[in-house]
Formats: C-alpha cells, structure tokens, sequence
C-alpha cells in the first residue's frame, strides 16, 4: 500500500504519538518497533527507524508495526481510519532531516513513500528553495495568493 500525505497534522502526530513500552503476550517475539524503542523511549520511534533500519525488511516490518500502533492507539478517527497513510507521512516527513543516503534508502525500500511537501526530490544543499516551498505550501493552506 502506498504511503501518503492525508488531512491529518504530521507534525501532531509525529510530537505526540509515541509507542510506550508494552508487555509483550505470550511468548512473541519483540517487534521491530519494540526494539527501536528501546533505543530511546523518549523519543519518537520513526526517527530512531529512519536511523537504525538498514535492511528493507525491517524497514516494512517496522512501517506495518508502526501503522498498525498508530491505528490502535490515536484518538484521532481519521488516524485510526488511514494509519499507513499517517505512517507513511510521518517517516516521509522524517526522512527530509537526514542526508541523501538515507532518504534514498527509505525512498526505494518503502513503495510510495515520500516527503508529504517534496515528494522524493529533496531539495539537498538548497535551502532557498525549501524555505521558498515552505511558504508557497503555507500561503496555499491558509487560501491566500501568490502576488
């Protein structure tokens, strides 16, 4: 399934979502996404995924983990209603703080993923052009114009 923009706040999500650690059940085996948190329970696991994860697998494993908590556990119905698009967004989002190398890692591993405002195509060593999309995607969102 493609991962996509939706209506929803990426950056509510991304600051307020964050996996605790649970018991696990059973005798299952930890998940990816328990593991990552591990690393950091204080942070947001989707930036600890964007610099942990190297193999492709565990790069969907953990998107479909990280999907199906986000589902589980938002209060937010459009959330619960779109969880790989939320997912997908916010590791997109994620991956335009990091370099090239890992974008693009996560750009081929992931099918559909991509940067909610640049899509795949980030604007590396050019910040004039990011701040400039910033504020054409803010003035469009607020419903005024361009001059």
């Amino acid at each position: 399934m493609p991962y996509s923009l939706t209506k929803c706040s990426i950056y509510a999500t991304i600051k307020k979502m964050t996996p605790g650690n649970r018991e696990r059940e059973g005798n299952q085996p930890e998940s990816i996404l328990q593991r990552l948190q591990k690393l950091d329970p204080e942070r947001n696991v989707a930036f600890t995924a964007v610099e942990q994860l190297k193999d492709p697998q565990e790069m969907q494993q953990f998107m479909d983990e990280y999907a199906k908590w986000l589902g589980e556990n938002s209060d937010d119905e459009e959330i619960k209603r779109n969880p790989f698009q939320v997912a997908g967004s916010n590791v997109g989002y994620i991956v335009g703080y990091y370099d090239k190398a890992t974008a693009d890692r996560w750009f081929q591993a992931i099918e559909g993923l991509s940067h909610p405002i640049f899509g795949t195509n980030l604007p590396w060593n050019r910040p004039a052009d990011a701040y400039e999309t910033g504020q054409m995607r803010g003035r469009l969102s607020t419903g005024e114009r361009d001059n």
